[in-house]
């Protein structure tokens, strides 16, 4: 009998190890992958509104928040449609448009607080065509998605629309929830968040209306100074020595 216990106790905590390590295997594979999937995702999101407004006159707003009050600081960004020109061989433009969607799928509960879960859809639209099918998904675990449109001191510009010259770069922020998560998961949700130069108003310091070099501190902000040079050609290495250089 003595021996059967024993048995059985041991068994028992062989039983509970195993499960702790599984849990401890689910969490962090649910974690790894939302921040990879997070990663993807704002890599594509850069690479489209880093576009925003090329070829488009400097006066001219090439965005479109479509509804979404870009006055409230905590609001999510549900509709906005940016654009730029494409020029052709025979000099006239083409302009192409692409709107993100971003719409509530589903709901869950984050370290004991219910919150609303949003998927972004994107599309494009050439020329006077209609709108494509979806040409890009986020996850559908976004806690919060936010655009923001900053002036030359960081600062956000409450009218984007109607005053286009005093926007200076773009800020967007976005949270996603891992897709599963148990008493081992450790930081259950991923925040990103970054900001990109946009098309400078003096078309003469860039092609097409895109900042090439930087004018003052405030250019070299981050992933900015990635893709400023100085007028000889050559990249700056840092942030640091983006801002040095223009001092």
């Amino acid at each position: 009998m003595v021996a059967s216990i024993i048995a059985a106790t041991v068994t028992l905590m062989l039983i509970t190890i195993q499960l702790r390590a599984t849990q401890k295997n689910v969490a962090r594979a649910s974690r790894n992958a939302v921040k990879e999937e997070a990663q993807t995702f704002a890599t594509w999101l850069e690479k489209d509104l880093e576009q925003i407004g090329a070829n488009v006159d400097p006066d001219e707003a090439a965005f479109n928040f479509k509804g979404t009050n870009p006055h409230h600081p905590d609001s999510v960004t549900k509709n906005f449609v940016f654009y730029r020109d494409s020029v052709k061989t025979s000099g006239d433009t083409l302009r192409i448009r692409t709107r993100y969607r971003v719409r509530k799928e589903d709901s869950s509960v984050v370290e004991g607080d219910t919150t609303k879960l949003y998927q972004l859809t994107r599309k494009k639209k050439v020329g006077s065509g209609s709108w494509s099918s979806v040409k890009g998904l986020s996850t559908p675990t976004l806690e919060y998605f936010k655009i923001d449109m900053l002036d030359e001191n960081a600062k956000r510009v409450l009218t984007p629309e109607t005053t286009p010259e005093d926007v200076h770069s773009i800020r967007v922020r976005f949270s996603a929830v891992a897709p599963y998560r148990n008493q081992s998961t450790i930081l259950p949700v991923t925040h990103v968040g970054s900001v990109m130069l946009l098309r400078n108003r003096d078309k003469s310091s860039g092609v097409g209306g895109t900042l090439t070099v930087p004018q003052k501190v405030s250019d070299c902000v981050p992933n900015g100074w990635k893709v400023l040079r100085r007028p000889d050609g050559s990249s700056f290495g840092s942030e640091s020595a983006c801002k040095s250089w223009v001092k």
